[in-house]
């Protein structure tokens, strides 16, 4: 009786803990939602020099950035071909929203749609739903209006990816190594 007791103990702190840790991860969005506001204006490369770290996820399965196809393909933002990978954009413009970046690399992203590079289109549909998260909380904004900013940790899910699970997506992105950091 006494271990069983236990057992039930610890599983009530365990469902706790995970439900306090959702609770956390998901409360409130991100400040920086522009909508209705003027975009962000495009700067000139060069007049800015900030890192950022992307995963996104398309049924379970991260996509590799680590690509010639996906590597250097614009002055104003990219992944750079020595990123083992393909977690880190690299931003040489003040301006460059999620959308843009993504432009640069053949894709479109809107709230509830992503059309990668092959012309494939991935949209919410009450089964699979397309997530979008900046810094571990759910941006439920324009991606036309949100600014890379230097740091960012950014997340995009399509599936059935559980809340527990996105959070451990999200958990899974790297920090912007120090030495990446102090590159120019």
């Amino acid at each position: 009786m006494w271990l069983s007791r236990n057992k039930a103990l610890i599983i009530a702190l365990i469902v706790v803990g995970a439900a306090l840790g959702l609770r956390s991860f998901s409360r409130d969005s991100i400040p920086q939602v522009f909508e209705g506001k003027n975009k962000p204006v495009l700067g000139t490369p060069g007049s800015e020099h900030s890192h950022m770290s992307m995963m996104v996820v398309m049924g379970g399965t991260p996509i590799n950035f680590y690509q010639d196809k996906y590597v250097e393909k614009s002055d104003y933002a990219h992944f750079h071909a020595d990123d083992v990978g393909g977690y880190f954009i690299h931003k040489h413009t003040k301006g460059v929203t999620l959308a843009f970046f993504f432009s640069t690399l053949g894709w479109k992203v809107a709230s509830a749609c992503l059309t990668i590079d092959t012309g494939d289109q991935y949209c919410s549909d009450g089964t699979n739903n397309l997530s979008v998260y900046i810094n571990r909380k759910p941006y439920p904004g324009d991606l036309d209006f949100y600014e890379l900013t230097d740091g960012d940790k950014i997340l995009i899910d399509y599936g059935t990816t559980t809340p527990v699970e996105l959070m451990l997506e999200a958990n899974g992105i790297p920090d912007i190594p120090d030495d990446l950091a102090q590159r120019g």
